[in-house]
């Protein structure tokens, strides 16, 4: 028998309506959808409903399957968010967070709030995210249950990362791999964490340990036959060889790289394409012109706008090299529309260089230096060391 049901039961031997059960705190309706099941009470409303029905509340929870169906909200949510179904989703996880409550299983209620976690990630609703992640994350170490643990960190730092919370992401990536080290069927998560603290170093402008980090993931996708982590991998190595300065050494890696990514057809090489254009524009600029607007051109259609803002920055700086300022300035400000749209306050603090740039160009010293001080409180925030002395560079006046 089910919840509602034995709600329903109950209620009935003893004479009640719907809505004389709902008393003053509840509404009929809502006793109706929780004795035909499309809803689940909270702790407190059963507690409530389960004092007017002269029943203890371990009444209602005896024998009814509760354990079940929060494990089955929690796969329905995982399955609908993996079919794009978001707000489903999060709705599916909120209930499996009620049900497991009403179970008093620890493991139970971790996993409904790391799934709730999960959906308010995918809707990059960070601090409600990082919350239940948190709490999910207190339960599996109390638990001492190692994987959930490192899947929880690891998504905690991913969630960090979207929130552009750089350094807190980079601890919780470290403790991630840690932990991870130790146990050797944790392969696969270890290799996706070693990859995303590279993004993230890159990001704290913490280069050669970024590098490091990219190398190891490198080998380790090469020795597991993770050819789509390779490429992560190789891509991250070769961008932080152009950011050093090494030039040629980025061109061929970045060659090789899309290269390999051609003969895997389950991995998009659009972003592949736009750091190649990256590492030629100096060469042949024309060629990473064509490549950037057949990228443009995909994101736009899969409506990826970090991807649009990165494109976008690159044509500009095209059209800089080509001595079109103002379509260089249009570029830059349609970028960074997009950029505050997101919210990205690092992709917002380059175009803010980026136009400070375009400004010096105009000879326009006093609203460069205006753009520029913008750019540098981005970067300040974010604790970006690498961006922070790139902009110092610019200013004109101290």
């Amino acid at each position: 028998m089910s919840l509602g049901q034995r709600i329903r039961q109950m209620r009935l031997q003893q004479g009640l309506s719907q809505a004389e059960l709902a008393g003053h705190q509840l509404s009929r309706a809502y006793i109706s959808r929780i004795e035909s099941g499309s809803s689940i009470p909270s702790r407190e409303t059963l507690e409530y409903l389960a004092k007017r029905l002269n029943r203890p509340v371990d009444f209602f929870l005896s024998n009814h399957g509760i354990e079940k169906k929060a494990e089955e909200l929690i796969r329905e949510s995982q399955t609908t968010l993996q079919h794009n179904q978001p707000t489903k989703a999060l709705e599916l996880a909120q209930d499996a967070v009620n049900t497991s409550l009403l179970t008093h299983s620890e493991s139970l209620i971790a996993d409904a709030r790391y799934q709730l976690g999960c959906c308010y990630a995918y809707q990059n609703d960070v601090d409600k995210a990082y919350d239940a992640l948190q709490d999910a994350l207190w339960t599996y170490l109390r638990l001492n249950d190692r994987k959930k643990e490192v899947q929880t960190l690891y998504y905690l730092g991913s969630v960090c990362f979207s929130g552009e919370e750089f350094k807190q992401a980079a601890r919780f990536f470290r403790t991630a791999l840690a932990r991870a080290r130790e146990h050797k069927r944790f392969l696969s998560l270890y290799l996706r964490t070693l990859i995303a603290l590279g993004s993230t170093l890159f990001r704290l402008g913490q280069l050669d340990e970024a590098f490091n980090q990219y190398q190891e993931a490198q080998q380790l996708a090469e020795q597991m036959g993770d050819i789509a982590r390779q490429i992560d991998a190789m891509m991250g190595m070769s961008w932080i060889q152009f950011r050093q300065g090494l030039g040629e050494q980025a061109t061929i890696l970045a060659e090789k790289t899309l290269e390999l990514s051609e003969h895997f057809r389950h991995y998009q090489s659009v972003p592949l394409k736009q750091n190649l254009g990256i590492m030629i524009f100096d060469k042949d600029p024309e060629k990473a012109h064509q490549l950037w607007i057949e990228c443009l051109e995909y994101y736009r259609e899969h409506n990826d706008r970090i991807g649009q803002v990165t494109i976008l920055e690159e044509l500009g700086r095209y059209h800089i090299f080509d001595r079109d300022l103002a379509k260089a300035d249009y570029l830059f400000h349609q970028a960074l529309a997009l950029a505050h749209a997101i919210p990205s306050i690092y992709l917002a603090g380059r175009l803010y260089r980026d136009l400070g740039d375009v400004a010096l160009l105009q000879n326009l010293p006093k609203q460069a230096d205006e753009l520029f001080r913008l750019a540098y409180g981005c970067f300040r925030t974010l604790h970006a060391e690498d961006e922070l002395r790139e902009t110092e560079k610019r200013f004109v006046n101290d």
